[in-house]
């Protein structure tokens, strides 16, 4: 389960998107946190119009994303190198 508190979401005067947010990455069965991270990204858009604004603050999520997406399967990894038989452990079920 990924549990995210969005500090920031907003694109700034000159169009550059903020994103900042506090995140953990937790196992659902015993409620143990697995990760907890605090992640801060800018994104700048050319230009400071409406849509690039967005696309500015689309890609920051994107990046955001594919950060949680390393965090999970680092977590997956070492929870099976730890489990010592090559497959998935349960706690990750």
């Amino acid at each position: 389960q990924v549990e995210i508190d969005v500090l920031t979401f907003e694109p700034d005067t000159a169009g550059t998107a903020h994103l900042a947010v506090r995140w953990l990455l937790r196992d659902v069965a015993s409620r143990q946190t697995m990760a907890e991270k605090e992640t801060r990204l800018t994104d700048s858009a050319a230009g400071g119009s409406t849509e690039q604004s967005v696309a500015s603050l689309s890609q920051a999520l994107g990046d955001f994303s594919v950060e949680i997406a390393k965090v999970i399967y680092e977590t997956v990894q070492h929870c099976i190198a730890q489990s010592g038989t090559g497959r998935q452990s349960s706690r990750l079920r």
